[in-house]
């Protein structure tokens, strides 16, 4: 098996069936905002508005946000408060938990922004309301729940880490939970191939395979066949014979996601049934001189 050939299949191995879609999204949240290395400043609410990108089939998604950290009163301190409103940019993993698009992520990202302190009857050091920039790394965790493709709800945890605040280097915390909604992406994008053998090509002594799954819907029509291609399972390749134009995976399902059963080198006589057409193109169903039997691409046959 070549090396690249192997890395390809671990890599779509981890992705469920359903991890196909891909899309924009964009949302808003409240949040409870906290300052935790701060004994005396209260905690108060906020909000965020976020938009991001989610690519497939790596279960990677980038994300910019604004949020605002609303006004923290400090104790002992009449009317005096703190706040923060900046941006944030960064990038993640999804862990995708469900067709609909439910699921858990983690996020690190760049945040800038300004943090404020107002003073009302100019009781700091500062004689009045003064602001300064503060930027650094933030970490982010959180899930999304989704009733509908288009539509969910999602809570995280985010934590700015060491912001200046015109004090100090510290953090704050941010708990959010908001809405999101989903574009880009077609009906019934996220749900699973149909899964499902048919029999072998008459004469190659294989035994069929039952259905993994039934399929969820009637499929697609099969183009009409190429004058080339017969128009039913050979009994057995022509003189000049079908092969294989380099080396391929045999795959127990038509989809580039299935399991890999061996790699059947180039140049392999293979036996094939008419195409099967998917959202992936057009596979054959193919048995080569040993038995050994299963999906192929369209693409991977010389004639």
């Amino acid at each position: 098996m070549r090396i690249r050939t192997a890395i390809a299949a671990a890599v779509l191995g981890c992705c469920p069936a359903w991890a196909w879609a891909a899309g924009a999204y964009v949302g808003a949240a409240g949040a409870y905002v906290e300052r935790p290395q701060y004994s005396d400043v209260d905690g108060t609410f906020g909000g965020k508005v976020f938009a991001g990108y989610r690519f497939s089939p790596a279960p990677i998604f980038v994300e910019a946000s604004y949020l605002d950290a609303g006004k923290a009163d400090i104790q002992g301190l009449d009317q005096v408060r703190m706040g923060f409103k900046g941006y944030t940019v960064g990038a993640g993993y999804f862990a995708e938990l469900s067709p609909l698009g439910s699921g858990v992520w983690l996020r690190a990202s760049f945040f800038s922004g300004k943090a404020r302190i107002e003073d009302k009857f100019a009781q700091t050091i500062y004689g009045g309301d003064a602001e300064e920039t503060s930027n650094g790394a933030s970490v982010g965790i959180g899930l999304q729940w989704k009733p509908a493709e288009w539509f969910g709800l999602r809570a995280e945890y985010e934590s700015l880490i060491g912001g200046k605040d015109l004090v100090g280097d510290k953090s704050i915390g941010l708990l959010s939970l908001g809405v999101v909604f989903e574009f880009g992406q077609e009906p019934g994008a996220r749900r699973a191939a149909t899964a499902y053998s048919p029999p072998p090509p008459a004469g190659s002594g294989a035994i069929a395979a039952p259905p993994v799954q039934a399929p969820p819907a009637a499929p697609s029509p099969v183009p009409a066949a190429a004058p080339s291609v017969p128009s039913a399972p050979i009994a057995a390749p022509s003189a000049a014979g079908q092969s294989l134009a380099a080396d391929t995976p045999l795959k127990v399902q038509p989809r580039a996601a299935s399991q890999t059963q061996l790699v059947l080198p180039a140049g392999s006589a293979v036996q094939a049934s008419r195409p099967l057409s998917n959202n992936e193109g057009s596979w054959y169903y193919v048995v080569d001189g040993a038995g050994h039997s299963g999906w192929v691409p369209a693409q991977a046959l010389s004639r």
